[in-house]
């Protein structure tokens, strides 16, 4: 039996700054590494041909710590001849190396002899070189070949540098199509099938067909799009009659560029527009002037948020329109020190090999670290594991968070500790205490997102065009982060299936519901008398209640207030972790990690399909009896007025009318103090059997006798 993984948070002790020093430092968070940066004028990565001054302009950066001996040798060569022939060489020793502050101007670069293969200085030519020692702030530390990536060739090394991504603003297109007329169409004879169609890339999306059909059709419908600025493409919106069997008349179009489509960049929505149509058709040729129009809204709305990210984890939540940008709330700072511990998950040359790098999201703003590579290349990228999101507002403000965090996997085996990452964390607010308070009153989402709600199907649609914009557009960047990269952090789980995840989600209402079950063990115990002096005293405390019904509120909120100052002292302090009991990940067997990690569509053998089709099945059975059963109970409530069972809905009339005469005239005090007495009756003056109004109502008739 495997020995059972470690997957709890770890603290850990980095040395870091964290701002306690005097002099301004940008490493408050990460560990100080220094670096010797060796670097001529000017910077490029080609070796230059056929001419006796060349440029190259490349920094390199080597860890001190790892740095051996104690010169550097840089040595010349040429390429062209068959040996590689060295045309001369410098060294410089490391303990005689420049150190260059943070605020210092740059090192100034130097001529130097190349020595020859005798040893003497300036017959070769001259090198022009800088060297120096420096830290990550350094302002050559972002374009400086690192020796983590020295096998990686001269075309791919900036693959390997940190780099700094931006998700493009993200605005809905939304077309309002309200009718059309005047259409002209090829048969006058025949009601016309017409509907219009909006073309944006490679997405298109129709409206039904109009119930009014004419040549003046209705249609009172929304599309909708995601677009993403820089505006590019151009919206096709086409009007069409469907004459059946895949036959199409092409009644008119119009072509309407994104970028000049009108904004809306405050609540009040634009006024319709009238849209002239182009004629257009297979072999037909545009016509300038054509009588036909489209009445329309199409506008791109800036006061909704464009989710990218599921709802739940979403990281911003502001609208696209610069005039409802909300105010800067604080300062986020993350420190990324190091990975332990990292399975390898390719192989190159036999060698288990793992080219690592972190990828980190807040709002707009991606951050990616330098790659650590191993080998040279990459093929796609892989999750090795992903951190859990943190939420910002379980974080105590000022304080620097330093953690193990175990990465997490899933394998075909169970879940897997992939290693760990070290990380800082501190958030600061820049806000007064005022505001902080203020700021939990306000709506989370626009204004507008409540006065015209969206449904929860739509937003979800869109968010998939929302994620392939981001994925795409990120993908074009220089270096590009990976549409696959992309994808893991915005995407969630896909539409699968998971018994593992329905037994959590199970746990999780059940814990949520454990206070009620609490309390109703405690109520029965006090009712069957299992400790009488708790049962006096609680009963003589409900008397006091009763006496004095006007202190129960307060007293309600008194308690409340208590039990929370008292759980203030025992709060939690670390930051949220992976929970493998309630992820239910030591309960499921070897077919269920395979569900889960199925494809979908699924890519399973036939004989695995059906053994998961009969046991959802039998799951399906059970939730269907759940659900009929609550459905009877339900039918059986609305049957007591309907005279269906007309003893019991006498029975019920007439204790309606002896309840309305004794709330009349017994006071509503002395009716609770009686009721709680005979509830908390000692359990000898008790029978076992069920009470009458239960009798009643499980006489009571349902629907159930319906189905067939």
């Amino acid at each position: 039996m495997p020995p059972k993984q470690d997957f709890s948070l770890r603290e850990i002790h980095p040395n870091i700054d964290g701002g306690k020093t005097l002099i301004p430092n940008m490493l408050t968070l990460v560990e100080p590494l220094y670096f010797v940066y060796t670097g001529n004028y000017k910077a490029t990565t080609k070796y230059i041909q056929g001419t006796l001054a060349p440029i190259w302009n490349q920094v390199f950066a080597f860890n001190k710590d790892r740095l051996q001996a104690e010169t550097i040798e840089i040595l010349v060569r040429d390429k062209a001849s068959v040996a590689n022939e060295i045309i001369g060489r410098i060294e410089a020793g490391v303990g005689d190396i420049p150190t260059r502050l943070q605020g210092d101007s740059s090192v100034a670069p130097q001529w130097y002899g190349l020595e020859d293969k005798n040893g003497v200085s300036g017959r070769s030519g001259s090198l022009m070189l800088a060297i120096w020692v420096g830290d990550q702030v350094d302002d050559a530390f972002s374009v400086a070949w690192h020796l983590d990536a020295a096998s990686v060739s001269v075309d791919k090394v900036s693959n390997a540098r940190p780099q700094v991504y931006f998700s493009p603003r993200l605005w809905y297109l939304k077309i309002k199509v309200s009718g059309a007329q005047d259409l002209v169409v090829s048969d006058p004879n025949r009601k016309p099938e017409v509907y219009v169609k909006a073309a944006l890339g490679n997405k298109v999306l129709k409206t039904r067909v109009s119930k009014n059909k004419s040549v003046n059709p209705c249609w009172n419908e929304e599309l909708m799009f995601v677009v993403a600025e820089p505006f590019e493409d151009a919206l096709i919106l086409s009007v069409e009659d469907d004459r059946g069997d895949n036959r199409v008349d092409y009644l008119g179009r119009c072509v309407k560029p994104v970028h000049k489509i009108t904004q809306r960049v405050l609540p009040p929505l634009p006024i319709e527009e009238i849209i002239n149509l182009e004629r257009y058709g297979v072999g037909e040729e545009p016509m300038e002037k054509f009588s036909s129009k489209l009445r329309a809204t199409v506008y791109l709305d800036g006061v909704y948020h464009v989710f990218d990210e599921p709802a739940l984890f979403s990281t911003d939540l502001t609208a696209p329109s610069p005039k409802l940008k909300p105010g800067k709330v604080g300062d986020l700072e993350l420190g990324i020190l190091k990975a332990e511990g990292l399975v390898a998950m390719k192989s190159k040359n036999g060698l288990k090999t793992i080219d690592a790098y972190c990828v980190a999201k807040y709002g707009p703003k991606w951050t990616r670290t330098s790659t650590v590579v191993s080998r040279e290349g990459w093929a796609a990228d892989r999750l090795i594991g992903k951190v859990i999101r943190i939420r910002l507002s379980t974080l105590e403000f000022g304080r620097i968070y330093k953690y193990a965090y175990p990465l997490v996997a899933l394998m075909p085996g169970g879940v897997q500790k992939m290693g760990e990452l070290h990380f800082t964390l501190r958030f600061i607010y820049t806000k007064s205490s005022g505001d902080k308070i203020y700021q939990y009153t306000q709506p989370m989402l626009p204004k507008s997102t409540y006065t015209s709600p969206m449904s929860v199907y739509q937003i979800e649609g869109l968010r998939n065009q929302a994620v392939r914009h981001v994925a795409m557009r990120l993908a074009r960047a220089e270096p590009p982060l990976r549409r696959e990269v992309v994808e893991s952090m915005l995407s969630g789980r896909g539409p699968v299936w998971s018994i593992r995840r329905g037994k959590a989600n199970f746990q999780r209402v059940m814990e949520c519901l454990k206070c009620f079950k609490t309390a109703l063990i405690w109520l029965d115990d006090l009712r069957q008398w299992k400790n009488s002096t708790t049962t006096i005293v609680m009963f003589a405390a409900f008397s006091v209640f009763v006496y004095y019904s006007e202190i129960v509120i307060p007293s309600f909120f008194a308690f409340l207030f208590f039990k929370a100052l008292r759980n203030y002292f025992k709060r939690p302090r670390d930051i949220l972790c992976l929970d493998t009991s309630l992820s239910q990940v030591e309960s499921v067997n070897a077919l269920d990690w395979q569900e889960e990690l199925d494809t979908f569509p699924s890519s399973a053998p036939f004989e695995d399909l059906r053994l998961r089709y009969d046991r959802l099945r039998a799951i399906g059975y059970r939730i269907e009896e759940t659900v009929g059963d609550l459905a009877t109970q339900l039918e059986r409530f609305h049957a007591i007025f309907s005279w269906r069972d007309r003893r019991a809905t006498l029975i019920f009339t007439l204790f309606c009318l002896v309840g309305w005469i004794v709330f009349y005239l017994v006071p509503f005090r002395l009716l609770f103090f009686l009721s709680g007495t005979y509830l908390m009756r000692s359990p000898r003056f008790r029978v076992t059997l069920p009470p009458i109004p239960q009798n009643v109502f499980r006489r009571l008739p349902s629907r159930d006798d319906c189905l067939l």
